[in-house]
């Protein structure tokens, strides 16, 4: 199963002011087109939901931004947090 991540909200922010500065709206056909998505997975990924990790990262790119881990707010997650996260996997 592809690994799946959401954006945080200071991505958000970040994402917003890129596609603001391309003119684009947050449904721009042109940037599913450019990220090889749908409109319904760009529609999540403005709700903060999981999308698949490869998707996450060309939305990121589409709008000239190469950092998506600083969108996905994982530059931000502790050694503690990532091991609960194993525990409650299972792992």
């Amino acid at each position: 199963m592809a690994a799946s991540i959401r954006a945080s909200e200071k991505g958000l922010q970040l994402i917003d002011r890129a596609r603001r500065t391309k003119g684009w709206t947050k449904a721009e056909q042109a940037w599913c087109d450019l990220a090889f998505t749908s409109q319904a997975t760009l529609e999540r990924f403005w709700a903060k939901k999981p999308i698949r990790q490869d998707i996450f990262i060309s939305i990121c790119n589409a709008v000239g931004i190469d950092e998506w881990e600083k969108i996905s707010g994982l530059s931000h997650i502790s050694v503690h947090e990532t091991t609960k996260v194993r525990r409650d996997w299972g792992d």
